[in-house]
């Protein structure tokens, strides 16, 4: 219902990079280069990152991760839905990533597979590691280990920008 609903931050844009094809590490180097012109203060990457598969753009991406220092969290999902072992998330070496931030993505679902609740944070080995949506929503900690989604956002409230026009320039 839109009567409930409330809209997103105004701080927070969405560049969508589905319309570029075979996007890889030199596509996400091209990327975060045009966004940094904007000067964000905070950049989320959310997309898998193969490395070993073309040595030229994983030194361009390793060098576009590095020229955002701590503003850049690389986002790294979970391979599926309620699974929170450290084999299910694929943590780029650091080579790559340089000094970014590291958040994970992983959701607990119903047997419909609706998503119903995330954990705060996950922890990988001896590493704790904070959860997408709470960094993103500034929490740290809370009593409880998981929380709901707030599904009375308004997605359609979050600016979008398309991936392909910024990398082609047409985005001023």
């Amino acid at each position: 219902s839109k009567v409930w609903n409330h809209p997103a931050s105004p701080s927070i844009v969405v560049v969508d990079v589905d319309d570029i094809g075979n996007f890889g590490n030199a596509e996400a180097a091209q990327v975060l280069d045009r966004v940094r012109r904007y000067m964000p203060r905070k950049v989320y990457l959310d997309t898998e990152i193969r490395t070993g598969l073309n040595p030229a753009a994983d030194r361009a991406l390793a060098r576009a991760t590095s020229s955002f220092g701590r503003d850049l969290t690389l986002v790294v999902r979970s391979q599926n839905l309620d699974d929170f072992r450290p084999q299910s998330f694929k943590i780029p070496p650091r080579s790559i990533i340089g000094g970014s931030a590291i958040v994970l993505s992983s959701w607990s679902a119903n047997a419909l597979y609706y998503v119903e609740s995330a954990r705060y944070s996950i922890e990988l080995g001896n590493r704790v590691y904070p959860t997408f949506s709470t960094d993103l929503a500034g929490m740290k900690s809370a009593t409880w280990r998981s929380y709901y989604p707030d599904f009375f956002l308004d997605p359609d409230t979050i600016p979008q920008v398309s991936g392909r026009p910024l990398l082609d320039g047409l985005i001023a």
